[in-house]
C-alpha cells in the first residue's frame, strides 16, 4: 500500500507533464483548426491586436507574441492567469503580451477595440454564452475578426463526454482550468450564435472526427490511422458538422 501511496504522486505528475506539453505545443486540435482557419486572412500577426477569451495557461497568447502581435489573454481562473504570465517569463515574451482575470460576459475593453477575438473550448462552460459572444461582437474592431472553437456532442466526442460526466476531470485539469460544467454545442446552434450578431460567417468547419480517448489510441498504436482519417474527412464539407471540434470564424460586417 505504502509503494503505491509512492507511485501516484510521480504518475500524476507524468499526466500533468504530458497535458502540458500538449498544449505548450499547440497541438491540441481545436488550436490547429483556428491556425488554419486564420492563415488564409491573417498574413502575419505583427502589430495585430489579439484577445484571447478563455486563454488557460496562455500558451496562443505566447505564440502570437512570438509572432510580434500583441497578446491579451484574458480567463476567469487566477490560477490559470498566474501560470501563464510565469510561463510568458520563462518563454522571454512577458513584454509582448498581458494577462487579465476575468469574466467573458463582462469584457474590460472599450467598442472595437481589438482586431481578432480567438475563444477555444470556452463558450461551453458560460451559463449565458449569448452575452459572453455578445461581448466578442462588441469589442471587435469594424474589420476585424473572431474565431472560435466548441466541442461538438453530435460527434464521436459524446462518448468522451458522458466519461467525465460520470468520472469528473483530472484534478491537474481543474487546477488551471474552469471545467466544472459544460453546456452542449453542435453546429447549428455555433451558426444560429454568429447569426445573432452582425457578423458574416467566412468558414465554418470541423476537425478531430476520429475522437479517441488518449488511452485507447496509445493501446493500439492508433495515432496515424486516426489522423489519417480525420484529415481527411476534415476537406469534405458534408462532414463538418460532424468534428468532435467545430471552428468558425466571423468577420464584423458593421
Amino acid at each position: 500500500m505504502q509503494i503505491e501511496k509512492e507511485r501516484n504522486p510521480s504518475l500524476k505528475e507524468d499526466k500533468f507533464q504530458n497535458w502540458f506539453e500538449q498544449k505548450i505545443s499547440l497541438s491540441d486540435p481545436w488550436y490547429k483548426l483556428i491556425l488554419k482557419m486564420l492563415k488564409p486572412i491573417v498574413n502575419s500577426f505583427e502589430g495585430k491586436r489579439v484577445l484571447e477569451v478563455g486563454c488557460g495557461l496562455g500558451v496562443f497568447c505566447i505564440h502570437i507574441a512570438k509572432e510580434k502581435g500583441e497578446a491579451i489573454g484574458l480567463d476567469i481562473s487566477k490560477n490559470a492567469i498566474l501560470k501563464a504570465k510565469d510561463l510568458a517569463h520563462k518563454y522571454g515574451v512577458e513584454d509582448k503580451v498581458q494577462f487579465v482575470v476575468s469574466d467573458a460576459r463582462f469584457l474590460p475593453f472599450i467598442d472595437r477595440s481589438e482586431d481578432i477575438i480567438v475563444s477555444s473550448e470556452t463558450l461551453e462552460h458560460i451559463s449565458n454564452h449569448e452575452q459572453a459572444f455578445h461581448e466578442f461582437a462588441r469589442i471587435t474592431d469594424n474589420s476585424g475578426y473572431i474565431c472560435l472553437t466548441v466541442p461538438n456532442l453530435i460527434s464521436s466526442l459524446f462518448f468522451e463526454y458522458v466519461f467525465f460526466m460520470v468520472m469528473g476531470q483530472p484534478k491537474y485539469v481543474k487546477k488551471f482550468l474552469n471545467v466544472e460544467k459544460e453546456y452542449v454545442f453542435h453546429y447549428f446552434k455555433v451558426k444560429r450564435l454568429v447569426n445573432s450578431e452582425s457578423l458574416r460567417i467566412v468558414d465554418i468547419r470541423g476537425t478531430d472526427y476520429v475522437h479517441l480517448h488518449p488511452k485507447i489510441t496509445r493501446f493500439f498504436r492508433l495515432g496515424k490511422l486516426v489522423n489519417l482519417v480525420s484529415n481527411k474527412l476534415e476537406t469534405k464539407k458534408s462532414w463538418r458538422f460532424l468534428g468532435a471540434n467545430i471552428g468558425v470564424i466571423a468577420k464584423k460586417t458593421s
